[in-house]
Formats: C-alpha cells, structure tokens, sequence
C-alpha cells in the first residue's frame, strides 16, 4: 500500500488558516450545508473536517458534500482505496464518502458511494473505505463526503491509497 495523501493531517499542504483551499464544497443544495475544520474533535491526526446541514428545510432528497479532484495519470491500471474514520449525528438521510472515476469529457467510468454501508442516525467514530480500479481511459478521480438530508458527520484520518497494481 502507499499513501498518496493525508488528507487532514497535521503537515498538510491542503489546510491554510481554517480553510481548505483544495476542497470544493457542493451538492444539489450546497447554500444548506457548512464545512468547517474542528481542531477538538478527532481520532488520531490533530484536525477533523466537519459537514453540517445549516436549514431546517434540508429534505433527505438534498446533499451537501466535500470534494477534491485528483488527476488520474499516474494511477492508471491500478486499484485506489480512499478512507476515513466518520462519526455521525443526528443524520436523517444518510452519509459516506465516496470515489468517482471520469473520463476527460466527464463521464463516470467507476463509482462507488458506500451506499450498501450507509451512515445514518448518531454513530460513534468507525472506519469507512471505497474502492475501485482505474481504468485506462480515466482523466479524474474525485473524492469526497456526503450528508444527505439534515444531521452532521465530522471525518478524520482520511487517506488515499494504491491498494495494488494491475
């Protein structure tokens, strides 16, 4: 296995002053949702992300999400893993996080979204990973969280991995 990225780690190049300037938050309704950086909750790297529904009106047909792209050259023909340890609260619709593989006219090749394991509810801290193989024709890889209706997740000891070469 070799770490590409912490994502949320102490030395990261993707946090400046509270704001992750490589992260996108989006969704169908991304005025609904808040993403904040907490520094008193987490498990094992010293700061967690947080992504939070900010409207009583957020139905469970609305998502807010984080997301980063990644370019997908150097990863071709092998199998990522993108994992995290999540803890949820008060979720009425659901969250995971997630992986996408697209081609450059922005097609999805390979998608996985957790939605056989799908948060729900309060939830204490667990492990969650995806995982999918990059085919040859991938210009993109995007990850990313979702809260999906109202609630709130925090995500901590986020990692993006080569599983193994194909």
């Amino acid at each position: 296995m070799t770490t590409l990225i912490y994502l949320l780690s102490k030395n990261s190049v993707y946090m400046q002053d509270n704001v992750n300037t490589r992260w996108i938050v989006t969704g169908t309704s991304p005025d609904k949702y808040q993403a904040k950086i907490h520094y008193n909750i987490f498990s094992k790297r010293i700061r967690s992300a947080n992504l939070k529904s900010i409207s009583e009106s957020c139905t469970n047909r609305e998502f807010g999400t984080i997301i980063r792209e990644i370019k997908a050259t150097n990863l071709i023909g092998k199998e990522v893993r993108f994992s995290g340890d999540i803890r949820s609260e008060n979720v009425s619709g659901w969250a995971a996080l997630w992986i996408r593989i697209c081609d450059n006219s922005g097609d999805t090749l390979r998608f996985n979204n957790m939605k056989n394991k799908a948060i729900t509810g309060t939830s204490d801290k667990k492990h969650y990973l995806a995982i999918v193989d990059v085919p040859v024709d991938a210009d993109i890889i995007i990850i990313g969280f979702f809260l999906c209706g109202r609630g709130q997740i925090w995500i901590d000891n986020v990692e993006f991995d080569i599983v193994k070469n194909n």
